[in-house]
């Protein structure tokens, strides 16, 4: 599911550059409904000449597997996310992990 352009242009965006070690490159505590399951996603692309590689965690735990941006040469842009549930959980802390690599990505 790519696309050339998503924002409109008018939206904001995030620049990420890989450091050699994992560490959070965006996070937010939100309030959720014990039991309820909510979709969460973002798009990447690539900026760089190497793709960069997220892990998205909620209240620590993994939502998915690893997404990278391999595929989003050109400015094209790809929707990475999951479905979690909150269980007894009363709020969400999401974090968007940048994995240790060479990589750039723009994410919006």
């Amino acid at each position: 599911n790519l696309q050339l352009e998503h924002t409109s242009r008018t939206g904001s965006a995030l620049l990420v550059t890989a450091s050699g070690t994992d560490r959070v490159a965006w996070a937010q505590t939100v309030p959720v409904t014990p039991g309820r399951s909510y979709n969460f996603g973002f798009w990447a692309h690539r900026t760089g000449t190497e793709p960069a590689r997220f892990r998205v965690r909620v209240n620590g735990q993994p939502l998915g597997g690893v997404f990278d941006t391999a595929g989003t040469a050109n400015h094209w842009w790809a929707r990475f996310g999951g479905t979690w549930t909150a269980g007894a959980a009363a709020e969400a802390r999401i974090e968007i992990v940048l994995l240790a690599a060479a990589g750039t990505a723009t994410v919006g």
